[in-house]
């Protein structure tokens, strides 16, 4: 016997919302990769929503490890790493051909010039023993390249 079973309108447009919205979501890397022979250091500074810095702790990866796929990124050690809570600062040192990721952001579609954009970094300065290189605000989005949707490389050679 066909019977036509009732189902809430607003449960039909809940779930159609849900799989629109999370078909359309993608988390994006931002990667500092040492190309060079020699270990440099990197001190970024985070942004902050309200009274909370945007911070997740960085994770390494050998180069030779890493590809178009999404690499296993292992955790950094506590003597690598330090994270300054009260004003958003990470220095973490990187081994020569080795690769950092220092943030993700959802849906990021990269700098648009002439555009309003958030980016969850602010500054970024690379030490090696030839110098030190920084970046600030837009210069700093502009520096990390587009290697696919979900990753962006600032590479140090």
């Amino acid at each position: 016997m066909n019977r036509l079973v009732s189902i809430p309108l607003k449960y039909i447009f809940i779930v159609s919302i849900s799989i629109s919205v999370s078909g359309c979501s993608w988390l994006t890397s931002f990667v500092v990769q040492n190309n060079s022979k020699q270990k440099i250091e990197i001190e970024y500074s985070l942004c902050c929503q309200e009274s909370n810095f945007w911070y997740s702790p960085p994770k390494q990866v050998e180069n030779s490890n890493f590809g178009y796929n999404e690499p296993n990124w292992n955790d950094i050690p506590e003597a690598v790493h330090f994270y300054d809570e009260n004003k958003g600062i990470v220095t973490v040192s990187i081994l020569p051909n080795h690769s950092v990721l220092v943030n993700t952001d959802r849906n990021y579609m990269g700098y648009r010039k002439g555009e309003n954009y958030f980016f969850k970094l602010s500054s970024l300065t690379i030490k090696s023993p030839e110098g030190k290189i920084s970046y600030e605000g837009k210069e700093l989005a502009k520096s990390f390249k587009k290697e696919s949707k979900n990753l962006y490389i600032l590479t140090y050679e």
